[in-house]
């Protein structure tokens, strides 16, 4: 009898261990920004001729043309996943990472819905107001 509540017991233990690490896993988005840019970039959603975002091993890549924006056909419910870290960097030409931009430069967003028509801006400035 004893084996059985002490096998019960481990058994209990790594179900509750493994469902408390599965709940607290991070997702990360990491916005790649074009070098030299800074001030108000743009995630347009619901584009029709925008790329789809995807999620790759609990990682969502950003990244802003030269214009500051990003067309995506994706809507604002994929970026609403759980608990979120965030990172962004200045890229070359070619996608590389050049420096990491500092978390303080980018806290500002603002999300603008009128119900068909969805945007996500942020600063790359680290501007106290959110922006236009």
């Amino acid at each position: 009898m004893k084996k059985w509540i002490l096998a019960g017991s481990v058994i209990l233990l790594v179900l509750t261990t493994w469902w408390v690490r599965r709940e607290s896993q991070d997702n990360k988005i990491i916005y790649l920004v074009p070098n030299g840019q800074s001030g108000c970039h743009t995630i347009l959603f619901n584009q029709p001729n925008g790329k789809s975002l995807e999620l790759h091993k609990d990682v969502m890549v950003i990244a802003f043309d030269k214009g500051g924006n990003l067309r995506t056909s994706s809507s604002t419910a994929l970026t609403s996943f759980g608990g979120t870290t965030e990172a962004a960097y200045y890229v070359n030409e070619q996608g590389e990472r050049l420096e990491e931009i500092e978390h303080e430069n980018y806290l500002n967003a603002s999300l603008t819905s009128n119900g068909t028509k969805e945007s996500y801006t942020l600063s790359f400035d680290g501007r106290e107001n959110f922006c236009p």
